[in-house]
């Protein structure tokens, strides 16, 4: 049978969710954690399965670094910092890089979620590490805000990064 027809087979796979189709205003002159304007996307959880895996990608570039202040990025899915690229020394031209696998682990009001993952900066202030967020409780039965934000070690003119990219996919269980 060719798989058309009235109960056609459905093939499951990877589905991208959001992708920033432009980079984020600049971060500048804050030392309060701000989510760039690109970074953000809400999942609906209304179809989210136990053992559905969630992955996020973010890319931030530093515009300058001249203040001497420290750069902290921070991922969020719902309530929960997932991953953290934490007060790290930064320079004009380096790059922060965070991937993260986030797993469904329970489902509705009583959701829990556990999560993966590496990140990294690179050129002056090279670092590179992993994290891992055991299961924990967060509310799954409405919409989950998966955001990015960063924040510098003091207000300085002189230190400015933006968000290059950030996207969201979603693989189901089969």
């Amino acid at each position: 049978m060719s798989g058309r027809g009235r109960n056609p087979r459905r093939i499951k796979g990877t589905k991208l969710l959001y992708n920033s189709t432009a980079v984020s205003t600049s971060l500048e002159d804050t030392a309060t954690a701000t989510t760039f304007s690109n970074a953000s996307y809400t999942l609906n959880c209304g179809k989210l399965r136990v053992g559905d895996l969630i992955e996020v990608d973010a890319l931030v570039w530093v515009e300058h670094g001249d203040g001497g202040g420290t750069l902290t990025l921070q991922l969020y899915v719902g309530t929960q910092v997932i991953g953290t690229i934490a007060a790290k020394a930064v320079a004009t031209g380096d790059l922060a890089y965070i991937h993260a696998l986030i797993t469904v682990d329970a489902i509705g009001a009583g959701g829990y979620l556990s999560g993966y993952g590496f990140e990294g900066l690179t050129g002056g202030g090279l670092y590179h590490g992993t994290f891992k967020q055991d299961s924990t409780a967060e509310n799954l039965s409405g919409a989950l805000a998966i955001k990015l934000t960063g924040k510098w070690s003091a207000a300085h003119a002189d230190d400015e990064c933006e968000c290059k990219s950030f996207s969201v996919k979603l693989t189901p269980v089969s």
